[in-house]
């Protein structure tokens, strides 16, 4: 008898996401294939256990001698997780599947984050990567909320280019973005926007000055002091065509305040 017809026999649930009344909701995914059971709130999960021996933790749970008696895992004593919520799970359950029939999971940021949580947490090394993957192209998770995600769980590779983010937009830096990043961090990214600026500043009055006095165009007869002429188009150039994110960068790498950590694969 296969693993999916006993639990077919078992009065338990073959196709995803379709609870059963038998005393508890039961979902299975990835087509119940030899089955791990975990209970989530009032929820138990059904679970590859080949899925599972992706993540270091769950190995190391799954081959101890001391699961318990009877054995834990099954539906009748499935292993209790604590500090996560159902739809949590849910959401770490869809990049698993997604990434074992190669379609892209479609989660929210707030499912993105918890499913890195929970991958960084049981050590899920290369669903962590694809979730990380994925998240770099989401296009609502924003500079500050990507520094906190790096921070928390060990992507030093975020924390530069999020900075020159910060550094390069015309908004400033609001109370509630610096209570988040921490006043240290804030206060190194407004003196790097300070220079910004300044440099900005100064290459406008010379560009200005310039323009005053060259020779490329004759003033039409106008007191410069009532109304200049237009700014000469061969002499000014604009104050941040020198500035790149090459050149940001430089100035966020050589700040104390926005060092990044050592750059280890995972964090638990």
């Amino acid at each position: 008898m296969s693993d999916c017809d006993k639990a077919k026999s078992e009065g338990e649930l073959v196709n995803e996401g379709e609870p059963v009344n038998a005393g508890e909701s039961v979902d299975i995914h990835f087509a119940c294939t030899k089955p791990i059971y975990f209970q989530i709130e009032e929820t138990t999960f059904a679970i590859p256990k080949k899925s599972l021996l992706d993540s270091e933790f769950f190995t190391s749970l799954l081959t101890s001698e001391h699961l318990g008696e009877p054995e834990e895992g099954t539906i009748l004593n499935p292993i209790k997780l604590s500090g996560i919520t159902k739809a949590d799970m849910s959401g770490f359950l869809m990049v698993l599947e997604s990434r074992s029939w190669e379609h892209p999971a479609s989660l929210n940021p707030k499912q993105w984050t918890a499913a890195l949580r929970l991958s960084t947490m049981w050590s899920f090394r290369l669903v962590r990567k694809y979730i990380i993957h994925r998240i770099e192209d989401f296009p609502t998770i924003y500079p500050v909320m990507r520094i906190e995600l790096a921070r928390a769980y060990n992507i030093p590779k975020w924390l530069h280019p999020m900075y020159v983010e910060l550094c390069m937009r015309k908004e400033s830096l609001s109370a509630e973005e610096g209570t988040r990043i921490g006043m240290s961090t804030f206060a190194a990214l407004c003196r790097i926007r300070e220079v910004i600026r300044n440099h900005q500043l100064r290459v406008y009055e010379e560009n200005v000055a310039r323009v005053k006095t060259c020779d490329h165009r004759k003033p039409d007869g106008r007191s410069f002091a009532k109304a200049p002429p237009p700014l000469c188009s061969q002499c000014f150039r604009s104050p941040g065509d020198d500035i790149t994110e090459a050149s940001i960068l430089g100035l966020v790498t050589k700040a104390p305040d926005l060092a990044v950590p050592a750059d280890n694969e995972i964090a638990v």
